[in-house]
């Protein structure tokens, strides 16, 4: 009798243990979504200055990653307008500023880039949020 609780613990936890590599396996769309971003809107060549940090809370989420470049704001405006369509649609474009936004059924993601030189480099700064629609 003790051998077949033994056996049952074992076939319990195993089976558990089966199951929790498969949840934590699987990928965070949230997670990809931004990976697939921050390599959009990476022009190549750039050097990633800050990794994303994904924050959330009950109703929303963020994350914010920034990188230098040597390209002109100009040109990098060209870019990354074409590297996120269709997907993504500029919203607001002012000075050194560019927003993006994508509707998704009860989502909305926005995209903020913002552009800085330090020294003689361009930073590009880009804030992800998305929220419900």
């Amino acid at each position: 009798m003790r051998t077949g609780v033994g056996l049952l613990a074992t076939v319990g936890f195993s089976a558990l243990f089966l199951c929790v590599i498969t949840v934590c396996g699987k990928s965070d769309p949230l997670q990809q979504e931004i990976r697939t971003l921050q390599e959009r809107t990476m022009p190549p060549g750039a050097q990633l200055v800050e990794r994303a940090n994904l924050l959330r809370d009950d109703r929303s989420a963020s994350a914010q990653w920034e990188y230098q470049t040597d390209w002109d704001w100009e040109k990098y405006v060209t870019w990354v307008s074409d590297n996120l369509a269709p997907d993504y649609q500029v919203f607001t474009r002012e000075g050194m500023r560019l927003e993006f936004r994508r509707r998704t059924p009860g989502d909305v993601f926005e995209l903020e880039i913002e552009s800085s030189i330090v020294t003689v480099v361009r930073r590009i700064r880009v804030n992800f949020r998305t929220h419900p629609d």
